[in-house]
């Protein structure tokens, strides 16, 4: 009984750290537009050429990154949002490695 419990206590903090994620990610548009600016556009010019011949990769990097070094305030606040994003990434996977402890420990 008091196993059942714990699993149900571990998925159900997977569960809500992983919507209290999503939740915050989305209102992030609507508290601080400029970062989310910022991020959607120095992911977009990460991604504009996505290509998986190394060299090419690299030089592409190269750019984004001089890009960020031109623009102190953009990068700081991409770097803000991949905060926010890694953060509540790590809270759900260490509540996931909770359930998987729970159900096979």
């Amino acid at each position: 009984m008091i196993s059942t419990l714990r699993i149900l206590a571990a998925v159900f903090a997977f569960l809500g750290t992983a919507g209290q994620a999503y939740a915050s990610i989305r209102q992030l548009k609507e508290f601080d537009p400029e970062a989310h600016r910022a991020y959607v556009a120095i992911e977009d010019l990460n991604n504009e050429f996505t290509s998986w011949h190394p060299v090419r990769r690299a030089r592409r990097r190269k750019e984004v990154k001089q890009l960020l070094k031109d623009s102190p305030k953009e990068a700081r606040l991409y770097r803000k949002v991949l905060g926010q994003i890694g953060s509540w990434s790590l809270l759900s996977v260490a509540s996931f490695f909770m359930i998987v402890t729970e159900v096979w420990g």
